[in-house]
């Protein structure tokens, strides 16, 4: 790896490793990420133009690693609709739990993002509804529930005005997983 690629790798570990164990995204400077990762500050801006480009990219690998943790886990556990239900509300207690840095991102991510997420949550749906549903009806299902929700946490506060749904509160959260696996898996 060249000296630049390692430069680039330590930031990244370093936000990462402090998002993670952070109480407040505040704690998470540019000063507090180039003392972590033993480099000057202005390598931030070098590598990723800014502190909110290392922090975009910090924040897809933390929920790259941790959709792929969860399916490896969870597919073939012979409960696809718990596994994915659990999935759904880990991925959004995360996106909850960093979104001062999510929320930015999300419009862009829902517009030209990949389907990476979504993808990933197929093999739950065919799992769940066997040789029922074609692989293309399990992928549409797949990108309508996480857009959804990818919306209701951009849009927070309209949920809140326009449905008395507040996405920051664990148990409404959980309320809408839930209508939504009710809406398209049926009602257990």
């Amino acid at each position: 790896m060249s000296k630049g690629n390692d430069t680039k790798e330590r930031l990244l570990q370093s936000a990462e490793r402090l998002m993670r164990g952070c109480e407040s995204m505040d704690d998470v400077t540019s000063r507090a990420i180039a003392a972590d990762s033993g480099v000057n500050q202005a390598l931030i801006n070098y590598h990723f133009g800014s502190k909110e480009g290392l922090m975009k990219a910090a924040m897809d690998r933390i929920l790259e690693e941790t959709a792929s943790d969860l399916l490896s886990v969870r597919t073939g556990t012979g409960d696809p609709r718990g596994a994915l239900r659990s999935f759904l509300v880990q991925m959004a207690d995360i996106t909850v739990r960093y979104e001062k840095y999510i929320r930015p991102f999300l419009p862009g991510m829902m517009a030209e993002g990949s389907l990476d997420t979504p993808l990933c949550i197929v093999p739950l749906f065919k799992e769940y509804f066997g040789d029922s549903r074609t692989e293309g009806e399990c992928r549409l299902m797949a990108c309508e529930v996480v857009i959804f929700l990818q919306m209701m946490f951009c849009r927070a506060d309209e949920m809140l005005r326009f449905a008395g749904v507040d996405v920051r509160s664990k148990k409404d959260r959980d309320g809408i997983i839930d209508a939504q696996m009710d809406l398209f898996l049926g009602r257990e």
